[in-house]
C-alpha cells in the first residue's frame, strides 16, 4: 500500500511546494522587514521571499506534509471511512491546524494535488515525476536569479 501511495504523495508535495511558495511570497512579500515603498521594492522583496520561503515550505511539506497525508489516507482506507474525500479533507485540515493559516493552505493544496494525481489513475510515469521534481527547483532558481540579477545590479 505504501509503495502505491508514496510516489503520489511526493508528486503532490512537489507541486504544493511550488504553488504555496509563490502564494506565500505574493501574500507576504516582506520576509526581512524591509519597507516597501515602490513597485521595484515590492518585486525585489517578492523574489527574495521566494528564495527565503522556499526552504521552509520545502522542508515542512516534504517532512511533515507527506507523513501527515500518508497517515490520514492509511486511517481512512483501513477504517473504511465513508465518504473518503470528506475524511481525507478533515484529516488534512487537522494536520494543518498547528500553524493555522500558514499550514492550512498547504494542507488543502496538498490534498487537491494528491487527489488530482490519484484521479488521473496512471502509474506515475517518469514524465510526471520528472516535471514534479524540476518544478520546485525552477521556482527557487527563478526567484534567486530575478532577485540577484534584476534588482541588485545597480
Amino acid at each position: 500500500m505504501l509503495e502505491k501511495m508514496l510516489p503520489r504523495k511526493l508528486i503532490a508535495a512537489s507541486f504544493t511546494t511550488s504553488v504555496y511558495t509563490i502564494l506565500l511570497a505574493l501574500m507576504l512579500p516582506n520576509p526581512l522587514g524591509k519597507p516597501i515603498q515602490t513597485n521595484d521594492d515590492y518585486l525585489s522583496n517578492f523574489f527574495l521571499s521566494i528564495c527565503v520561503y522556499f526552504f521552509y515550505v520545502f522542508i515542512s511539506v516534504f517532512l511533515y506534509g507527506v507523513i501527515a497525508s500518508l497517515v490520514t489516507e492509511y486511517i481512512v482506507e483501513k477504517g473504511k471511512l465513508r465518504p473518503p474525500l470528506l475524511f481525507l479533507t478533515l484529516g488534512h485540515l487537522a494536520f494543518g491546524l498547528p500553524l493555522w493559516i500558514v499550514s492550512l493552505i498547504p494542507g488543502l493544496l496538498f490534498l487537491i494535488f494528491d487527489q488530482s494525481v490519484k484521479r488521473r489513475n496512471h502509474r506515475h510515469d517518469s514524465k510526471l515525476i520528472t516535471i514534479s521534481f524540476i518544478l520546485p527547483t525552477c521556482v527557487f532558481l527563478f526567484g534567486f536569479f530575478m532577485f540577484r540579477y534584476a534588482f541588485t545590479a545597480s
